[in-house]
């Protein structure tokens, strides 16, 4: 046999294909799974640092005890027949 007839009878023998098409797909499926760990590893530490940052935005936005601010707010509140809403000094809207 000579050297093309070999190439030309490797070229078309299939028994092998399995294994390859399994391989391929095995390492895309393994890719999909590591960028979906990734996305959610992502969304769960953006979530967890948004969390952290209204904490500290309605923390700074509160009025702490003993403090100008909240002896006026509180003296307003007492004095004044409105509801307590509509008589404070600051607006928090959750969107």
């Amino acid at each position: 046999m000579s050297a093309g007839k070999t190439l030309n009878a490797f070229a078309k023998d299939t028994s092998g294909a399995v294994l390859v098409y399994t391989a391929t797909a095995f390492v895309v499926l393994l890719g999909m799974a590591g960028l979906a760990i990734d996305l959610s590893y992502w969304y769960w530490a953006q979530r967890d640092m948004q969390s952290a940052a209204d904490s500290a935005a309605m923390s700074a936005a509160r009025p702490r005890p003993g403090s100008t601010l909240a002896t006026t707010t509180t003296s307003k509140r007492s004095s004044s027949r409105t509801s307590p809403a509509s008589s404070a000094p600051w607006s928090i809207r959750a969107t």
